[in-house]
Formats: structure tokens, C-alpha cells, sequence
């Protein structure tokens, strides 16, 4: 039995693939196992043959790990349609049979987001097509932390950064995107407007609310204050978070309104879940471990068909993933899988639905 440490071997026949050091899987070796001349008519049918039983052999070496077999499924998807649909010998486009952009191990941290570490620069994702334009930027060029003289914990003026034309026109249109925090997805949303910056709409009011730091951030409950704290604390363990919401009540009630930047139930669980990371940030490491990864749908230049088609992909999404920050999330029902909610499994969620919708990306960010 193979294990992640130790590959599997297989013996055989001169078309076997093999895993071990000595005998590491090459497309030459295959090719040259059963075509030892190959003409071009030969090309596209090697390229798939080798494919499947380079995915066959790989899947059962990594058959333990969630996230490989996750980033395995989309390929194996990308190979069937490529199967499916192209004749032999003939020229495959890529925008055809692959999905978009998918991060492999090198693109995930392994910092852990109680942990005081240092992040080195972003690492670009490893595409699994290379057509959809793709950027990479830092988290902090396009949002900011600012310390201001509100009572803590609402001390921090977070707000969105002028941004680059070309950085500006990459974070706009129709899309997809996940809020990840560490190495696990925890909100994911849509962003509707053809024109728009996804940043100052969206994702500056998110980092307020996730991480209860915000000073425009709103608790709700107007009408019955007390009944809406009481449903805040029902997520809150943390006794120190318990006590600084309870006292709004007496030194700040209100911040029981809607400010347009308002936080829910399970917004408020996730804080709590890490305050002692939030708790004692400051501006300049409030973002920390935080990344935004967007997807923006091709082809749509008419609003209405925008809104219809992106609403149609979240709920395709939201139905099959369950992020701790999205209202969808039910604690008895989806804590136990949090831990698969890692940026590959998601995006190969988000892939194969979007796949199964018949829509396709025209650009990729990821924010780090």
C-alpha cells in the first residue's frame, strides 16, 4: 500500500507508468512505448492517453489527501471533455475543454492564523489553463487599516486604496470570489455590476465585519437591541469579546442599527473563533493571513444576463460548499467541514459548476 511518503511502484509491461525515483512518469517514456516514431496525427491521443493514466496512478499515491484529489478531479474533467470533444490529431483550444486558473500546493500557506508569522511575498497560483489572464497583487496595496480614536474593538478605519488602472480593471465585472483566511475559504460571494470596483463594494466592508475590528461596523437590531445581542453571543465563547459586546448596550448602542457595513451571527462566531489573533491586531497586521481569490465570468456585456448568470453560479456554489462566514452555514450541520474548505477544493467547486452552467472566466486575481 503506497502512502503519501512513500510512491507507489508498478511492474509490468513495457506501457506501465511508475512513480518510483528511478522510473518517474515522462510523456517521452510513454510515447515512446507506443508510438517509438510518432507521427503528428499520434500527438493529441498520447497527450490523453499518458493524461489518464498519469491521473490514475497519481490518485491512488495521493488517494488520503482531500485537497490533491480535489485539484485531480478538476484536471481529470479537463482530460474527459478534451476526450469528448476533440477529434484525432486535431488542434485543441485551451478556452474549449480547461477550467480557469487553479492554485496548487505552491500557491496555499501553511501559516496557521493563530500564529504570529511572517508572510514572504504572494505566490502566483499554477494555472491549470494559460489563457485567462491572471494577477497577483498584495492585499495591503488595495485596501488600509487606518487607527482611529473610536472605542475598541471598532477602532480601525478600514478602507479601500486608490488602485492601478490595470489592477482597477482586473477587479471589476461579473464575478466570483472567496474570502480565505490561513488556508480555508470562509465567505464566498458575488459581484454583479459590470462597472464597479469588487474592492470598494464589496471586499474592504468584508474585512471590517469578519474580522469585528470595523469602525463602520453596524451589529443591527434597531427595533430590540437586547434580543439581537443575545443572538450575537450565542456564536461567542470568547469571554472577553462577550463582555466588550455586552457593554455596547451602556457606551455605544448605536451600533445597534444597520451602518451599511453590517455584521451577522456567523460573522461574529468567526471573530470570536479568532480573537486572539483580532483582538490584538493593529492596523498594520489586521490583514494578516487574509487572501481574496476572484473569478470573473467571460462574455457577458448586458446587466440583466450579468446579474442572472452570477446569482446563478453562487447559488450553484452555495449549495454544495458552506463557508463559516456565509449565512448558509448552519453550525450543527457544516462545522465538520470546514477542514475541506481549502482554496483548491472550493475553486473546483466553483469550476465544475460554472462548467455545468456552460460559463466560463475571463480573468483571474488572487490578493495575498
Amino acid at each position: 500500500m503506497a502512502t503519501r511518503n512513500q510512491p507507489a511502484t508498478t511492474a509490468g509491461s513495457s506501457g506501465s507508468i511508475s512513480t518510483t525515483r528511478s522510473m518517474p512518469i515522462t510523456r517521452r517514456r510513454f510515447v515512446a512505448n507506443h508510438h517509438p516514431a510518432p507521427s503528428r496525427s499520434h500527438t493529441m491521443i498520447d497527450d490523453l492517453r499518458f493524461a489518464r493514466l498519469a491521473l490514475e496512478r497519481i490518485s491512488t499515491v495521493l488517494s488520503r489527501d482531500a485537497e490533491a484529489l480535489a485539484a485531480l478531479r478538476v484536471v481529470s474533467a479537463c482530460v474527459e471533455r478534451m476526450e469528448r470533444v476533440q477529434p484525432l490529431g486535431k488542434p485543441v483550444e485551451a478556452t474549449q475543454c480547461c477550467p480557469p486558473a487553479l492554485p496548487g500546493p505552491a500557491a496555499e500557506t501553511d501559516m496557521h492564523p493563530d500564529r504570529d508569522a511572517q508572510r514572504g511575498p504572494p505566490i502566483p497560483p499554477r494555472h491549470v489553463i494559460a489563457n485567462v489572464p491572471h494577477t497577483d497583487a498584495r492585499l495591503s496595496s488595495v485596501v488600509q487599516a487606518i487607527q482611529t480614536e473610536g472605542r475598541f474593538p471598532f477602532d480601525l478605519d478600514i478602507k479601500s486604496r486608490p488602485l492601478p488602472p490595470d489592477l482597477s480593471s482586473a477587479l471589476t465585472g461579473p464575478s466570483i470570489y472567496l474570502l480565505v483566511f490561513g488556508s480555508r475559504v470562509v465567505y464566498a460571494g458575488k459581484y454583479r455590476p459590470i462597472a464597479g470596483s469588487v474592492v470598494e463594494d464589496r471586499w474592504f466592508r468584508h474585512l471590517q465585519t469578519v474580522t469585528l475590528r470595523g469602525s463602520a461596523v453596524g451589529l443591527g437590531g434597531l427595533s430590540n437591541p437586547e434580543r439581537r445581542l443575545a443572538r450575537l453571543l450565542e456564536g461567542v465563547q470568547e469571554p472577553s469579546l462577550r463582555t466588550l459586546l455586552t457593554e455596547r448596550l451602556e457606551v455605544d448602542r448605536g451600533r445597534f442599527r444597520d451602518t451599511g457595513v453590517n455584521t451577522t451571527v456567523n460573522r461574529v462566531a468567526f471573530a470570536a473563533k479568532h480573537w486572539a489573533v483580532f483582538g490584538s491586531a493593529q492596523s498594520a497586521s489586521i490583514f494578516d493571513g487574509f487572501s481574496f481569490h476572484l473569478f470573473r465570468l467571460a462574455g457577458f456585456n448586458e446587466q440583466a444576463r450579468a446579474d442572472e448568470a452570477v446569482s446563478a453560479v453562487e447559488k450553484a456554489l452555495l449549495d454544495r460548499v458552506f463557508p463559516r462566514c456565509n449565512r448558509q452555514f448552519v453550525p450543527s450541520q457544516h462545522e465538520h467541514l470546514q477542514d475541506e474548505y481549502t482554496p483548491a477544493y472550493v475553486m473546483a467547486e466553483l469550476i465544475r459548476v460554472a462548467d455545468k452552467l456552460g460559463l466560463g472566466f475571463s480573468q483571474t486575481v488572487r490578493l495575498a
